[in-house]
């Protein structure tokens, strides 16, 4: 699996704000980490599902692993984009 290196890139809060809320159209290269993003996240929980009791912790786990799997997405969209179309 090959790594992602986020390059650093400075946006006024003008920009920050219109880069945020558009659509990222994706790359082939986004596609690629989209889908490893979610298939360590799918692992994780598979992981969490058959090791750890159901209960509450487990549950918040399981949505934390979500929450990191939209910010990580999110990222890839912006950072592959920005890149793309620079």
């Amino acid at each position: 699996m090959r790594k992602f290196k986020p390059q650093q890139r400075q946006l006024s809060p003008a920009r920050m704000s219109d880069d945020r809320f558009k659509y990222h159209t994706p790359t082939a290269e986004a596609v690629e980490l989209h889908e490893a993003t979610r298939h360590w996240i799918a692992t994780m929980v598979q992981w969490m599902e058959e090791n750890i009791p159901s209960c509450r912790e487990r549950s918040v786990a399981i949505t934390h692993l979500e929450t990191a799997m939209f910010w990580a997405n999110a990222g890839i969209a912006r950072e592959i984009s920005a890149k793309a179309n620079e």
